[in-house]
């Protein structure tokens, strides 16, 4: 746990602002979400009325993960804010993308993208940080600081089992696979 480091270790807790969401889980392309839809919607799958509730691609799939509690089935293709809230409450990390600020194993003004585990306050992702971490350099401590980044999240990254539709080598599976 951080609170036995010592003070003055320099982590902070960051919350995303979340302003749009950008969201491909199905074929047919991406669907842009605003920050109210994604907000008014429940992480939480439920089938329509005359559908057969939606079962996961394989039976190893985890039902419970000491990390992030109790796992839902992932909502139908076309509840995309739905899909959107569930993946933030079903995931511990994603990755969080910066233009870079730091000339040091990077190159200023190029992408870059970071490993991040988040925690999930009421569909706001929460980082836990030190700013001496590279993302943190480049969103609020480098020359140029810019404060807007994103966070890719893919159902690759469930605890656990991958689904089918993320695993090479099964029938269209593939993590870039939009069901994945």
């Amino acid at each position: 746990s951080f609170s036995h480091y010592p003070p003055g270790h320099a982590f902070f807790v960051a919350k995303l602002s979340i302003t749009k969401i950008w969201l491909i889980d199905f074929y047919g392309g991406a669907k842009i979400l605003s920050p109210e839809e994604y907000f008014n919607a429940s992480s939480a799958a439920t089938a329509p009325t005359g559908f057969l509730p939606r079962t996961p691609t394989h039976s190893a799939r985890p039902v419970f993960s000491a990390v992030r509690g109790m796992h839902s089935s992932p909502p139908w293709f076309w509840q995309k804010a739905k899909t959107a809230r569930w993946m933030v409450a079903n995931l511990a990390w994603g990755v969080l993308s910066t233009l870079s600020t730091r000339s040091e194993g990077s190159t200023i003004g190029a992408p870059f993208g970071n490993p991040y585990s988040f925690a999930d306050v009421g569909g706001v992702p929460y980082l836990y940080a030190s700013d001496l971490d590279a993302s943190m350099v480049d969103l609020f401590v480098g020359t140029g600081a810019n404060t807007s980044a994103s966070l890719a999240l893919s159902e690759a990254g469930l605890p656990g089992q991958p689904l089918d539709s993320c695993k090479i080598g099964t029938f269209l599976g593939d993590p870039e696979n939009p069901p994945c």
